[in-house]
């Protein structure tokens, strides 16, 4: 019996190894969270690295994020938000401030609309900007596109994407997300994606990416699911004692 179960663990880890290191789920998770405010920003560790943040927008308020950029870097973003019924129409806009940046140059996906802001302009309203600015927007007289993520069984509506094949100039850069359409007291969950470049370590598949799975379903409300995930990891340790029991029971009879 225990020749057996270790045998079953073998197989399996290269299977939970395989599952995870798919494309879909080659982003590490960015906690983020109370950065309403430019002084708040959540950082970005290495923009080059893939990451994404799970986040819900709350209102009026805009939710900022800052990373340092080299002139010359390769500079990757993307805009999903759940495929749920409740987020269909919903369309944040994404402005990517820094200096020199404009729209010529920029790789945006087809159903992103860009637009170059200034300081001095108003467009923001009471979004503030540093420097230069680009305004991308989410138009699409079509259904949204989808894709499913096979790790966290869980499905998104593509909305913004964009790249910048060099960046223009070394120094600091900040990501806005808002949405002037929604309520003082709305709330609507969206996922940054930014970087292309996996950097996972050994530990992380297991350790970082369980962890992101659960995260993923309490982030879609699927509630059922973490339920039966956790009802499975509980039934496999408590068969176990069970297993290793009756294996020294019946290695006692041999011996007898």
């Amino acid at each position: 019996m225990m020749k057996q179960l270790s045998g079953i663990a073998l197989a399996a880890i290269p299977l939970f190894l395989i599952a995870i290191s798919s494309d879909a789920a080659a982003h590490k998770p960015l906690d983020s969270s109370n950065n309403n405010s430019l002084d708040a920003a959540t950082v970005i560790p290495d923009h080059t690295v893939s990451w994404a943040i799970y986040q819900a927008l709350q209102g009026q308020n805009a939710d900022f994020y800052r990373f340092e950029g080299r002139q010359g870097e390769r500079f990757y973003m993307q805009m999903t938000v759940p495929d749920l019924e409740q987020y269909g129409n919903f369309t944040p806009a994404v402005a990517l401030n820094g200096n020199g940046l404009s729209v010529a140059g920029l790789d945006v996906g087809e159903d992103t609309v860009e637009k170059r802001l200034h300081a001095a302009e108003t467009d923001f309203d009471s979004v503030p900007v540093a420097g230069d600015a680009i305004l991308l927007e989410y138009k699409s007289e079509g259904p949204a596109e989808k894709f499913f993520e096979p790790f966290t069984q869980t499905s998104y509506m593509v909305r913004q994407e964009l790249v910048i094949d060099k960046l223009p100039s070394t120094g600091t850069y900040e990501i806005v997300v808002f949405d002037k359409s929604l309520r003082q007291d709305e709330s609507a969950k969206y996922v940054l994606a930014v970087g292309e470049r996996e950097d996972f370590s050994a530990l992380d598949y297991f350790t970082t990416l369980p962890a992101a799975w659960f995260e993923t379903k309490v982030f879609f409300e699927d509630y059922a699911a973490i339920v039966i995930a956790v009802a499975a990891i509980f039934g496999v340790f408590a068969l176990l004692p069970i297993a290793i029991f009756r294996g020294r029971i019946k290695e006692k009879l041999r011996t007898k």
